[in-house]
């Protein structure tokens, strides 16, 4: 009985067009964002571009910029291909000629205003296409169509705009719930507190301006002319800035003091209430202003709340340029015959953030060289060069000996004494006859100890290789029943051989 297929719907169904309550404008969709209709007077993205100037948030959105521009990145080839890897390489160099950081760092002002347009200005070089810049343009240049493609204001067409080339434009988009085309800016988040927070900071200054300093009354005798009566005013203004000033003498200047009701910290709590509320919008936290002197562990914790932030936002960065940038270098400079005939299904490299923070490879190292050294646990060297990132050495190359460090004639486990190196064939002659009999008991109780743990040898090797991580296999050989029968029968005897040949020492130097 042949199966019946079930039907796939591969459209999208819930567009643009058919949202209820989407505004339009010919083929032109409008920023949905709410705050931009009821605020913006019609400036529009305008309005979050006011809010990148206010001391504050330029502060925290550089401090969220730079952890993700200040990371390493690369480019991952498609595959382990030589044409792939070429190509990978290549793009590389592209993007490090041109101003590649400055240019990311202005893409991510799409954080707060939703989306922001970068135009890339592309230059031949010996044959092939290079990147001499990417410019970062305002925002409320652009428009974007049902379509989603991005459209240029212009004085000829401030409404609908017109289209811009391919491969022209690169869009950053901070994520958004509802597919929007213009994203979902904090801008809308960040509006209302700085708003208050700059209407906070000059009510304060007219605050500290009539209580910070009294008041200068001017009063004249009845019948003065008007222009004497001009002369004091001036006089009073010149009281808060001047320290002498010269009245008439049948004219009286008093000082009034304003009295003041509630706390003088007021305006301060309040500005400093909003300064945290922008911090916790960008950050996720907000340390600058809430750290207390002395007290352990806010700090760390404010940074490993931050994290989530710069993996989020670098994500979103190397999106915007795999699906776009990436691939315009590489369709200028490797055209694929395929594309023309419509076969193509050519795989690109892609441009990667490297998020995680460095791994500490001490406490590793220091496992691996019990495992290996005291345990004799069999590990391949592609382990260690895959584990430490260490690159293969190829063929060929000139290695490093441990002459080059130092240790050409040194043994890294002891010492090369003869009374201490067991390879040594030769006893010390300066040794007894008793003490050489006791090194010899030592060597053998070595040698029965080694076969003793290769016993356990297969248990521990389960052991390490079904643990994902050192702690994990830590506490498993911690808790591994091993079989110590013989090393305490080695203990016993090496403390009875001790015991024996030490009474007959004293023995033999008592009759002596």
């Amino acid at each position: 009985m042949a199966k019946k297929k079930i039907p796939v719907i591969t459209d999208e169904i819930a567009t643009v067009k058919n949202d209820i309550i989407q505004d339009f404008i010919g083929n032109v969709v409008l920023n949905p964002d709410k705050v931009l209709k009821s605020e913006s007077g019609g400036k529009g993205v305008e309005l979050y571009e006011d809010l990148l100037r206010d001391s504050e948030v330029q502060s925290a959105l550089q401090t969220r910029k730079l952890a993700v521009v200040g990371k390493e990145w690369e480019i991952i080839p498609a595959s382990d291909d030589a044409e792939d890897m070429e190509i990978a390489e290549f793009v590389e160099e592209v993007l490090k000629h041109c101003n590649y950081d400055a240019a990311r760092q202005s893409l991510l002002s799409g954080i707060v205003l939703g989306y922001k347009p970068a135009e890339v200005m592309w230059e031949y070089s010996e044959g092939d296409i290079w990147i001499k810049e990417i410019i970062g343009k305002a925002s409320r240049r652009f428009v974007f169509d049902l379509q989603g493609r991005l459209r240029l204001l212009t004085l000829q067409n401030m409404i609908e705009g017109i289209e811009v080339p391919d491969r022209k434009f690169v869009v950053f988009r901070n994520v958004s719930d509802n597919g929007s085309y213009y994203g979902d800016g904090l801008g809308r988040s960040l509006y209302w507190p700085v708003w208050f927070r700059k209407n906070g900071i000059k009510f304060w200054a007219i605050f500290c301006d009539k209580f910070g300093s009294p008041t200068g009354v001017g009063k004249y005798p009845p019948g003065t002319p008007k222009e004497k009566q001009n002369d004091l005013l001036t006089a009073v203004n010149a009281i808060q800035q001047e320290s002498g000033i010269v009245i008439p003498e049948n004219m009286i200047i008093e000082l009034l003091e304003a009295t003041r009701a509630g706390s003088i910290n007021t305006y301060e709590t309040f500005c400093a209430y909003n300064d945290k509320a922008i911090n916790k919008v960008l950050l996720g936290h907000s340390a600058a202003t809430e750290s207390t002197p002395g007290k352990l562990g806010n700090e760390q914790g404010s940074i490993d709340i931050r994290q989530d932030y710069i993996k989020a936002d670098s994500d979103a960065l190397c999106e915007c340029q795999n699906n776009s940038l990436i691939k315009w270098i590489v369709d200028y400079n490797f055209p694929d015959p395929r594309s023309e005939s419509g076969t193509s299904a050519r795989e690109y490299p892609k441009v990667w953030i490297r998020t995680e923070p460095e791994e500490d490879l001490k406490p590793l190292a220091d496992r691996d060289l019990i495992l290996v050294r005291d345990i004799r646990l069999p590990m391949t060297k592609k382990y260690f060069y895959e584990t430490y990132g260490i690159p293969k050495p190829e063929e060929g190359e000139e290695l490093v000996q441990i002459a080059d460090m130092g240790l050409q004639n040194a043994d890294l486990k002891t010492p090369q004494f003869s009374e201490q190196n067991p390879k040594s064939e030769v006893r010390n002659p300066k040794l007894t006859a008793e003490q050489d009999a006791l090194d010899g008991l030592i060597d053998n109780a070595g040698s029965a100890a080694a076969e003793s743990l290769a016993i356990n040898e297969q248990k521990i090797l389960g052991i390490v290789e079904s643990s994902k991580s050192y702690e994990e296999a830590k506490e498993k050989l911690q808790g591994l029943n091993i079989d110590t029968k013989v090393f305490e029968t080695l203990i016993e005897r090496s403390a009875l051989a001790g015991l024996v040949f030490g009474k007959y020492a004293v023995r033999k130097e008592t009759k002596t």
